[in-house]
């Protein structure tokens, strides 16, 4: 994965993580900031925050399931102690 300083909107990805829905999330970097402008403009709450940034769909996949399998990790943790 590079670390762009300043990422290229129209083709860069994310990964977000929605505490409340406890879901992950994969969309357009472009899409998400336009999402949450439209929340702010509506002074509305958005669920969502950005964790990851990646330079293609198949990358922020797989930064996607490395999260969900450490979400897994600390589930079966909390379980056993």
């Amino acid at each position: 994965m590079s670390h762009n300083i300043t990422p290229n909107l129209t083709e860069s990805w994310v990964v977000e993580w929605s505490p409340i829905q406890e879901v992950i999330h994969v969309d357009k970097l472009s899409r998400s900031l336009e999402s949450s402008l439209k929340h702010c403009i509506q002074k509305k709450s958005n669920d969502y925050r950005i964790v990851a940034i990646a330079d293609s769909c198949d990358e922020a996949n797989e930064i996607a399931e490395k999260i969900k399998a450490m979400h897994g990790e600390n589930q079966s943790s909390e379980t056993t102690d």
